[in-house]
């Protein structure tokens, strides 16, 4: 099954293998739009398609069509953009490239999936969960009725409704916030070890595919 991804941040990622800037792939597929106000789309073939904001995530029809072909044409874009990607002139572009690579390539963690007690939770929609538990501590209540001791609905993965007490809530939005701590942390370790390098063929050798977080991250 093959995987269409496009980030918050703009970034293309097909079957977790190729990263490009969503100004790239619009000139292979100037026909692909993404809705406003929604800022990402999630489709796995045959068992997800998403689409939302920063707090909402909106089911969406398999399979999807376009995605498909999107899919399919991975050797396509992987030479297309190959070719887009000119050598760098200087040692600093080469460590500038390199270094945003990085970034590009840490956003299957940073957007990845927790599991919180046996379920699988989005970070998507970690601002939201951040929201929510705000909103509660100022106002000492979910919604009309709630109280700490009851349960609030969370949208897992799956964009299933799970009820979480406060407390529970907590404690995954720790869980998402550590995924996020440990994935920097990666990054900054593999843009100093590219800092350190001296030559451009060093540097564009560089492998930052290595030290990741285990995904889907359980902590």
């Amino acid at each position: 099954m093959g995987r269409f991804r496009h980030t918050p941040d703009d970034t293309i990622i097909i079957n977790e293998t190729l990263f490009m800037p969503l100004s790239f792939f619009v000139t292979q597929e100037p026909a692909y739009t993404l809705a406003s106000p929604y800022t990402w789309r999630d489709y796995e073939q045959t068992v997800k398609h998403f689409y939302g904001t920063s707090t909402t995530q909106t089911g969406a029809a398999i399979p999807y069509t376009d995605g498909d072909g999107y899919i399919a044409n991975i050797a396509a874009y992987t030479a297309a953009y190959a070719a887009f990607l000119v050598a760098p002139a200087t040692l600093a572009d080469a460590k500038i490239q390199q270094k945003q690579a990085v970034r590009t390539y840490a956003l299957t963690y940073l957007d990845g999936n927790v599991v919180y007690d046996a379920v699988e939770y989005s970070c998507l929609l970690s601002e939201r969960l951040h929201n929510e538990a705000y909103y509660f501590s100022r106002i000492g209540q979910f919604e009309t009725g709630e109280t700490s001791t009851i349960d609030h609905y969370v949208l897992d993965a799956s964009n299933s409704k799970v009820d979480l007490t406060l407390t529970e809530v907590a404690e995954l939005i720790n869980l998402m916030d550590k995924l996020g701590m440990v994935t920097n942390q990666v990054i900054d370790t593999h843009c100093l070890a590219i800092d350190a390098l001296t030559t451009i063929s060093a540097v564009l050798a560089y492998n930052y595919t290595a030290s990741w977080p285990t995904m889907p991250y359980v902590g």
